[in-house]
């Protein structure tokens, strides 16, 4: 059996109820009840409870041959049903000669996917990034992950949940496949990100798993810089996180993503023109990454080219309008410079992409005081939101604390900001370098805050 693919090169998965029962001719209840009375062979996705189910064709088929009384109740046999699952959208090629990562991502994105998909696998086979674990691989593992990164590499909450799900399938296949732990660390690590999934349900499965590569492959560069990545946003240990990133590197100096992060990392620890070279760096190794670019714009902002940074960002939005990178920075960058109508603008295209409706309701009604009552007006109302939005817990306090020091509630702004170290939000990492804590920069308080997280003094 392969179960990376679901069988022979001419079968395909059957990735839920629905689908299982067609292929028997029968309803749902019908199949469900066939698994719970008489062992039907029924395989769950890992973690997703009893709703996400899947099975193979040949499998069915062989528990059918052990029962011939079901045999003889299924119309024209089961093999018919199979033939009519196969999706008229697929080219006819790919159905005849498919290649088993790029079949597999199929059943991940739809039939309508299969030449975007063929296309990623043959542009990352060829890309200079290629981490140096998958030299001597199985070439159907490596073809397989290579189709699992390009996935994970558009950074939507859909296609980074299918990248979950297209690492672990290839561990299904190999346990001892150490990329794709390194895969699922960092499809976790960016999860969290791009969609609403909770930091204290993603960082810790991110953990496992790069901590996983590390332990089967103690020179895996990607579990590394999985690592580093978690060390440094959750765990807030900025010397960890710089070891692992320079280990990474030292591994392998063509990991593109390696560059990226640790970049990203430079520029909150105010390490402007290191962070500058490092992610011009990523950008050699990876031209075409959006996301490289859209950090690149923001690490520009931050090291005082703001001009150059805003172009970036906004010809990103026009040419990936679905990434959320270039608007959630744009939204940060109009809020510090108090440009709030542009900062509103950007937060409701942001809760937009992440399908998030009280994000949406929240843009626009803040957008509808600002228009009524002006800046102070706005600022009282985020305060109001971000309060209950806090109160109903957990999380939610760094942006609390920014409001505050806005408004010049200095006391509590610093306890909040006490709250969200505490409570390992990400963002407090950026303290350092969040023009709205400006009143705060003085602050004996402040400044212990940011000796505790390893960020460096302001002057």
């Amino acid at each position: 059996m392969d179960p990376v693919t679901g069988g022979g090169e001419d079968e395909r998965r059957l990735d839920s109820w629905k689908e299982i029962a067609a292929f028997f001719r029968r309803d749902q209840r019908t199949v469900k009840r066939w698994e719970k009375e008489r062992a039907l062979p029924v395989h769950r996705i890992p973690g997703s409870g009893r709703s996400g189910v899947y099975a193979y064709p040949h499998e069915l088929r062989h528990w059918l041959e052990q029962d011939g009384t079901l045999a003889a109740e299924i119309p024209n046999g089961p093999r018919a049903a199979t033939a009519a699952l196969a999706s008229p959208a697929a080219p006819a090629a790919e159905l005849a000669h498919p290649r088993r990562p790029v079949l597999f991502l199929v059943l991940l994105l739809g039939a309508a996917g299969v030449l975007w998909v063929a296309a990623a696998a043959r542009q990352l086979t060829l890309a200079r990034s290629t981490p140096t674990a998958l030299r001597g691989a199985d070439p159907e593992l490596a073809r397989g992950y290579l189709a699992c990164r390009y996935a994970w590499s558009k950074r939507t909450a859909e296609q980074l949940r299918d990248s979950v799900d297209c690492f672990t399938q290839l561990l299904v296949r190999d346990p001892g496949f150490a990329p794709a732990y390194a895969g699922l660390a960092d499809s976790y690590n960016l999860l969290r990100e791009y969609s609403l999934m909770p930091d204290g349900e993603a960082f810790p499965r991110a953990i496992t798993a790069a901590r996983k590569a590390v332990e089967l492959d103690p020179a895996s560069s990607l579990g590394h810089r999985a690592l580093a990545f978690a060390a440094f946003h959750w765990s807030f240990d900025v010397p960890t996180a710089e070891r692992e990133f320079r280990t990474a590197l030292a591994l392998d100096p063509q990991d593109a993503e390696a560059h990226h992060w640790l970049a990203t990392a430079l520029m909150l620890l105010a390490r402007n023109s290191e962070a500058v070279a490092e992610i011009g760096r990523a950008q050699e190794l990876e031209p075409t990454s959006s996301s490289i670019v859209a950090d690149r714009a923001l690490i520009l902002h931050h090291a005082g080219r703001g001009e150059e940074a805003m172009a970036a960002l906004n010809r990103l939005t026009r040419t990936e309008p679905e990434l959320v990178s270039p608007h959630r920075y744009l939204q940060q960058i109009h809020f510090g410079r108090a440009e709030y109508r542009a900062a509103l603008v950007e937060a409701r295209r942001v809760a937009e992409l992440l399908h998030d409706p009280e994000g949406m309701g929240a843009a626009d009604e803040e957008m509808r005081v600002l228009q009524a009552g002006g800046p102070s007006a706005l600022l009282e109302a985020m305060r109001a939101r971000r309060l209950a939005r806090y109160e109903r817990g957990p999380g939610g306090v760094y942006p609390l604390a920014q409001v505050e020091a806005l408004l010049g509630e200095r006391e509590v702004a610093l306890a909040h900001l006490e709250e969200a170290c505490a409570g390992h939000e990400p963002a407090a990492m950026t303290m350092r370098i969040d023009p709205t804590l400006g009143l705060l920069h003085r602050d004996p308080q402040f400044r212990k805050l940011l000796m505790r997280l390893g960020l460096p003094s302001v002057e």
